[in-house]
C-alpha cells in the first residue's frame, strides 16, 4: 500500500484552495506544498511559487522536469516532477493547487498515487466578492472562465477525474481541511 498520495486540491482562482492547503499543513507537518515554477511576475501577497526566466522554463520543459506544463492568464506554469517523486521517498504527503482538465494526464503520471478534491464556492457572487477583494480579476476574465468550469462540474463532466467533492465556505476552512483529510489518509489503504 503507498504511504501517501499526490494531493490535488482543485477549484477555480478564489474558490480558498490555498486556504485549506495552509489548513492541512496545521493538521499534519507532513504534508508538503509542491511549488509550481512560473514565469509570471510574482504577487505581492503570493509566495508559493517558484519564479523563473522563460528560458529557464523552457530548458527543464524540453527535458521533462514537468509532469504538466500550461500556459494560463499570460505565464506559462509547471508542476515539478522531482519534487512529487522526492515527497514519496520521503514519505511525506505533497499537496498543490491544481485545475481540473489535466488530472487524467497528473493520475498517469504519478501511477495513480492521486487523490484529487474538487472545492467549489458557495455561489458565484461569493466566487466574485473574493476575487475582487484582491484585484485579481481586474478584467472579469477569471469569473467568466470560472462560470463556464463550474457549469461543467455541476453538469457533471469532471465526475470520473475527483475523488471528493467539498464547499468552500468562508468560516469553515478548518472543518473542511479536516474532512479532506480524513478522506485523503483513508484512500491510502
Amino acid at each position: 500500500m503507498p504511504k501517501s498520495k499526490f494531493l490535488l486540491i482543485v477549484g477555480v482562482s478564489g474558490v480558498g484552495k490555498n486556504s485549506i492547503i495552509r489548513e492541512l499543513q496545521k493538521i499534519d507537518s507532513r504534508f508538503a506544498y509542491i511549488q509550481p515554477e512560473t514565469t509570471r511576475p510574482p504577487r505581492r501577497t503570493n509566495d508559493d511559487k517558484i519564479f523563473v526566466t522563460e528560458a529557464e522554463y523552457k530548458k527543464k520543459e524540453a527535458n521533462g522536469g514537468y509532469i504538466f506544463s500550461n500556459h494560463v492568464y499570460g505565464a506559462y506554469y509547471g508542476t515539478p516532477k522531482d519534487a512529487i517523486f522526492d515527497s514519496f521517498e520521503r514519505e511525506l504527503l505533497p499537496v498543490l493547487d491544481f485545475i481540473i482538465e489535466p488530472v487524467d494526464a497528473v493520475r498517469k503520471a504519478v501511477n495513480n498515487r492521486l487523490f484529487v478534491v474538487y472545492v467549489t464556492p458557495p455561489s458565484l457572487a461569493v466566487l466574485k466578492e473574493r476575487l475582487d477583494k484582491d484585484n485579481r480579476d481586474h478584467d472579469g476574465s477569471r469569473l467568466e472562465v470560472a462560470t463556464k468550469e463550474l457549469e461543467k462540474y455541476h453538469n457533471h463532466e469532471y465526475d470520473k477525474k475527483i475523488d471528493m467533492h467539498i464547499v468552500s465556505h468562508n468560516d469553515k476552512t478548518p472543518q473542511i481541511a479536516q474532512a479532506i483529510y480524513d478522506a485523503y489518509v483513508n484512500s491510502f489503504s
